[in-house]
């Protein structure tokens, strides 16, 4: 669905019309509606080389383009370009060469692929001209990516790098308003790129896990809930982790039908699975091994169990669960007093996310 307007009661669609160096908007009426574009146009790209994923960010200023990594590669495969850096050429970024290139493409793709599943303004004719900023939240951000620098065969999996750009602020826009999305506290940026970490291919559910962080913890205020979101995610993790042992457990239980001594063991471990506190270590120490990258997020939790009276604990599945335990069982008595703490807690989780999801191997290949 091209660009929404209204006109004298009825609704038209507007589509993108390129001419040497204007944009309009043409429709089925007798005048078309003129584009602004303040920066200098580049068609050096072709816009079927690129894909484009609309994405929206809380008070994002014009100023905030990003060029976007991936972290294993360190190589750059594309720019994160808010819809406002594309009505002004007031920003530090209006005169690179490299930026125009992908902005021409963003403000292609962004009209082409523009579909009912998008939040956009509808345009009221008659108007003799109007901005992307005329069409699009003022928190909208265009997240283009290179299918060249990708790499040959390979394919742009958005959900995989959902939480690295969640963890900078960054969410997937939906046919929902920005104006309903609650500002989360982002990661620094260094030299102006986002460093994406790509979710593990062992991970099954990587699609649970994306709706989680762009339907729900994006928009939710409550620190409670937002708390019971992210554990969600941790549920979905140790789920993983118990069917990927109950696999390797039933195996080598038919491998050692013959001997007693070692079935029975094969049994005692899969039935200590069953203990949610146990998958957890399992998570960290086995399946992510991230146990030296935790600095924060304990800091975080003992300081609130501190305040709750309740056991400091160095390792995660202690002082997280712990946390939960409280939550999920006291929760009419958790201080209110306390939400900003719970709050940290949900936001270092948040920042780390993506090193448990990129790190995750299954115990097929943790000897690799």
């Amino acid at each position: 669905m091209p660009v929404k307007a209204i006109f004298e009661g009825r609704n038209y669609s507007l589509e993108l019309k390129e001419e040497a160096l204007s944009f309009f908007l043409a429709n089925q009426l007798s005048f078309d509606v003129e584009l602004k574009f303040p920066l200098d146009i580049y068609r050096d790209y072709n816009e079927g080389d690129f894909d484009l994923f609309f994405l929206h960010k809380k008070n994002v200023k014009e100023n905030e383009v990003r060029q976007v990594c991936l972290s294993k590669t360190n190589r750059r495969v594309g720019w994160a370009i808010p819809v406002l850096s594309l009505v002004s050429d007031l920003h530090d970024y209006s005169d690179n060469e490299h930026f125009l290139k992908y902005a021409y493409i963003a403000l292609k793709l962004s009209i082409s692929k523009l579909n009912e599943d998008i939040f956009s303004k509808t345009l009221e004719l008659p108007i003799d001209y109007v901005q992307l900023s005329d069409i699009f939240h003022d928190d909208t951000v265009l997240l283009v990516i290179s299918k060249e620098t990708i790499g040959e065969n390979k394919i742009f999996e958005f959900e995989k790098v959902t939480s690295s750009l969640v963890k900078h602020g960054y969410v997937q826009l939906t046919s929902r308003t920005p104006d309903d999305a609650c500002a989360i506290s982002s990661d620094e940026v260094l030299n102006g790129k986002i460093n994406l970490r790509e979710a593990s291919g062992d991970i099954k559910k990587i699609s649970l896990i994306s709706q989680l962080l762009n339907r729900e913890i994006a928009f939710e205020n409550n620190n409670l809930l937002r708390f019971f979101y992210v554990y969600q995610i941790v549920e979905v993790l140790i789920e993983e982790v118990y069917l990927d042992q109950q696999d390797s457990l039933v195996k080598a239980i038919v491998v050692d039908c013959g001997d007693v001594n070692k079935t029975k063991m094969h049994l005692e471990n899969l039935n200590k699975m069953m203990s949610e506190r146990t998958r957890i270590k399992k998570l960290i120490n086995d399946y992510t091994r991230l146990g030296g990258k935790l600095n924060e997020i304990r800091s975080a939790c003992n300081e609130l169990l501190s305040k709750l009276n309740k056991d400091e604990a160095e390792e995660f599945h202690k002082y997280f669960y712990d946390i939960r335990n409280f939550i999920f069982h006291q929760y009419r008595n958790f201080p209110q007093q306390l939400t900003a703490e719970l709050g940290r807690v949900v936001d270092e989780f948040l920042i780390v996310l993506p090193d448990f999801l990129e790190c995750y191997t299954s115990s097929r290949r943790q000897g690799e």
